[in-house]
């Protein structure tokens, strides 16, 4: 028996060194010192090479992050990894198929973490005449074959310029390009939800017209989570808002309704019920409470969209190459 005891704390002794040394999931192992140097300083050059390989580790986890997200997110890959692994009709007809394509696909060395391909970026074009002959006047560009005319332009561009944030009037144009962009390209991507979406903000206004109460509204039609409280947002600064929201919020007085009007995710229609002053305009605070109809109810779907945007993935075409210059970067 104490044979048995011995050799057993033998095995634990040569598997406790083992067990140590396998580093925990998500997490970046600590670089450990010598044995030798325990019980003397950390040199400068130790401490510089093992700060050197921390830096590292976290460039590495970061790279795997970014790649993750350029393929759409963590969720989005789940949900095409499982995608992939369902059998096509073909497959379900050939029951070798399905294990000679696992087979092809099983990942190897670097590319078991590689994401999906992304599409190929798209540079900003310009209109050809027989484009520009089938828009309405006043059109600047369009989005997926959605017109941005020049009206809604220059109202954003206004609010912008107005704002205390040291950027130029170039810069400001490109901003305001860019939030017409996301807007344009979650309608274009949804065109049933948005019809949708606008017919219940008519069913709303309609509501209020009758008498019923805002907060009554919100808690029937929205589908945002704030429905439970009458679509109170509480207060709110312009930072923290989609800027097509706070352009509208902080345009009405206390006690107004507007809208409806559109954001990157639906409809809205919004009453102020707050303000509060800040040292500037840009640090000014707004309460709202809102109704919201979302283009669609996979918010997955939704971002989906905007990653297309950032990766320059859309039809963006202009009427002339001075409204061209102010696309985002990623499409020139």
């Amino acid at each position: 028996m104490n044979l048995l005891r011995a050799a057993a704390a033998g095995l634990a002794l040569l598997a406790t060194p083992v067990l140590a040394q396998q580093p925990q999931p998500g997490l970046i192992p600590q670089t450990k010192p010598d044995p030798e140097v325990v019980d003397r300083p950390e040199t400068p050059e130790e401490k510089l090479q093992r700060l050197t390989d921390q830096v590292r580790r976290l460039e590495e986890e970061l790279a795997f992050l970014q790649r993750t997200e350029s393929a759409g997110g963590l969720l989005a890959n789940i949900k095409r990894r499982l995608h992939e692994r369902t059998l096509s009709p073909t497959q379900a007809d050939d029951p070798g198929a399905g294990q000679k394509n696992q087979a092809q696909a099983q990942p190897t060395g670097d590319t078991a973490t590689a994401p999906a391909p992304v599409a190929p970026t798209r540079k900003a074009r310009l209109l050809g005449d027989g484009e520009k002959e089938k828009l309405p006047e006043g059109t600047i560009f369009t989005v997926d074959g959605l017109r941005v005319l020049e009206s809604e332009f220059q109202e954003l561009y206004t609010y912008l310029r107005g704002l205390p944030t040291g950027e130029t009037e170039e810069e400001t144009k490109t901003q305001t390009v860019e939030a017409l962009i996301r807007r344009k390209a979650a309608e274009a991507a949804f065109p049933e939800g948005a019809a949708r979406a606008r017919d219940r903000m008519v069913q709303a206004q309609q509501m209020l017209k009758g008498g019923a109460d805002f907060a009554e509204i919100a808690s029937k039609l929205s589908d945002c989570p704030s429905k439970t409280k009458g679509g109170d947002l509480g207060f709110m600064g312009r930072k923290t808002m989609d800027v097509h929201f706070a352009k509208a919020a902080f345009s009405l007085k206390d006690g107004e309704v507007g809208g409806p009007f559109q954001s990157s995710f639906g409809y809205h229609l919004i009453k102020r019920t707050g303000f509060k002053k800040g040292d500037d305009a840009g640090s000014d605070q707004v309460r709202c409470s809102h109704i919201l109809a979302l283009y669609a109810e996979d918010q997955c779907q939704v971002r989906a969209v905007q990653d297309r945007v950032n990766q320059a993935q859309l039809d963006l075409a202009f009427v002339s190459d001075d409204y061209r210059k102010l696309a985002p970067a990623s499409f020139r």
